[in-house]
C-alpha cells in the first residue's frame, strides 16, 4: 500500500512539473536609447485558445546595469505548427517596453519578421523573431510552455 501511495505522489509531482508554465526567452537589441540584452526574468505566460491556434501573452523583465526593464509581449498563432511573422504575414507579434504602448514594437513593419512554432494543444512552442518600431529593434529567441 505504501508503494502505491509513493507511486501516486511521484506521478502527481511529475504531472505538475510537466504542466508548469515556463518562459525561456532571450532578448537583444535597442529600445529608443536603452540597450536590452539578456534572459527574461520573473516571466509569466498565458495561452488563450483561439480557433485552431493560440494567443500567447507573456511578461517579465530584463536587467540592464542597475535598472530592470519591464517587458510585455504577445504572439498570435493561427494554427498548430510553424508560422512566419513579418509585414506580409497573417500572424502578429508585439512587444511593449516599460509600459510605453505608444512606441510598442511589432512584426508588421518593414524589416521585422521571423518564425514561431506552436504545439497542437496550443500550450508550448518556440519563437525567433525581430520586432521593430522607428529606430527601436529587438530580437526575441526562445521557448515557452503554458500550464
Amino acid at each position: 500500500m505504501a508503494l502505491l501511495s509513493l507511486l501516486a505522489v511521484l506521478t502527481l509531482a511529475a504531472a505538475a512539473s510537466a504542466a508548469r508554465p515556463a518562459l525561456n526567452l532571450t532578448v537583444s537589441g535597442r529600445f529608443k536609447t536603452v540597450t536590452l540584452r539578456g534572459k527574461v526574468q520573473f516571466g509569466e505566460i498565458r495561452c488563450i485558445p483561439v480557433g485552431q491556434g493560440a494567443n500567447v501573452q507573456w511578461s517579465g523583465q530584463v536587467g540592464v546595469g542597475k535598472a530592470a526593464h519591464r517587458l510585455t509581449g504577445e504572439l498570435d498563432f493561427r494554427k498548430p505548427g510553424k508560422q512566419s511573422y513579418g509585414p506580409k504575414g497573417a500572424t502578429i507579434a508585439s512587444l511593449v517596453v516599460d509600459g510605453d504602448y505608444k512606441d510598442g514594437l511589432g512584426s508588421g513593419f518593414a524589416g521585422a519578421g521571423g518564425t514561431g512554432t506552436v504545439a497542437k494543444n496550443g500550450k508550448s512552442g518556440t519563437i525567433s523573431i525581430t520586432l521593430l518600431y522607428g529606430r527601436s529593434k529587438i530580437r526575441e529567441v526562445g521557448r515557452w510552455v503554458c500550464g
